[in-house]
């Protein structure tokens, strides 16, 4: 078996557990960046054109930007499936270089939401152009023809940690949890509409300056109602025997792509 065949029938195996159980209702999706390989059908690639954005090492993904070869200052993952419905979302990290920028909005981790509407969230973990370290959230909001972020920022304790988004109903809420500690601390609660998101991204942000910096990605956990393949609204499912059918060709469609992973692991 190649190597491309082997990337590709990981992905589909992998997209088409995400179509399945995003029919039966809650699911959560783990994506460990020190073991797992690259998912070209469950991720796209910022800042590059092949494989993971980063070096890859037994600590996790290593996303440096300006990116060596595209002079890119994003560099990152950008999620292909949709997410529908209350969810959760958390990234762990380890900033490992950080200098403080001559311009911009902040050099460091930066997560952004997207909605179907176009609304958008970001959270950040950064170092500003003063030299503090922050952890910042924003919210855009539509005035006349432009969107405006509403930012709040607080001190940041520790290089490393984890941050995690997550949407009840239409509020959205930003908590951290910085080095050893246990438990979240909750930073902010905004109204977010809910409406599916149409992707997510991670990634390492010199918010425009040209100071290096090197961000440790870990551990990405996400959990949601439904995630789905596009953020295109579902046809309304009318009957029970509509439910049937629709869980039937899914689980098809996985005994088949399961079939074709063994078929080539014993060639």
């Amino acid at each position: 078996m190649t190597f491309i065949q082997s990337i590709s029938i990981r992905s589909l195996l992998l997209l088409g557990i995400l179509l399945i159980s995003g029919r039966a209702g809650a699911e959560e999706f783990t994506y460990d960046f020190a073991t797992a390989e690259w998912e070209p059908l469950v991720f796209r690639a910022i800042g590059t054109k092949t494989g993971h954005p980063g070096a890859q090492s037994e600590e996790g993904v290593m996303l440096t930007a300006p990116h060596e070869k595209s002079k890119k200052t994003q560099v990152g993952y950008a999620t292909r499936f949709a997410v529908k419905g209350d969810f959760e979302i958390t990234v762990g990290y380890k900033l490992r270089q950080i200098a403080c920028p001559k311009k911009g909005y902040g050099t460091g981790l930066m997560i952004k939401l997207f909605k179907t509407d176009n609304e958008r969230a970001n959270f950040s973990r950064s170092m500003k152009a003063d030299g503090e370290q922050k952890l910042s959230t924003a919210m855009w909001v539509k005035k006349k023809d432009s969107w405006t972020p509403l930012v709040e920022r607080v001190p940041a304790e520790d290089s490393s940690g984890e941050l995690k988004l997550v949407r009840k109903n239409a509020t959205l809420t930003f908590l951290v949890k910085e080095g050893a500690a246990l438990e979240f601390t909750e930073l902010r609660q905004v109204r977010f509409g809910p409406e599916p998101l149409k992707r997510v991204e991670i990634m390492a942000d010199t918010g425009g300056d040209q100071q290096p910096v090197k961000v440790l990605l870990t551990k990405l956990t996400m959990s949601a109602n439904e995630m789905l393949h596009s953020a295109a609204p579902l046809p309304e499912v009318k009957t029970i025997w509509t439910v049937w059918t629709i869980s039937g060709i899914a689980a098809t469609i996985l005994v088949v792509l399961l079939g074709s992973f063994l078929w080539y692991q014993r060639r």
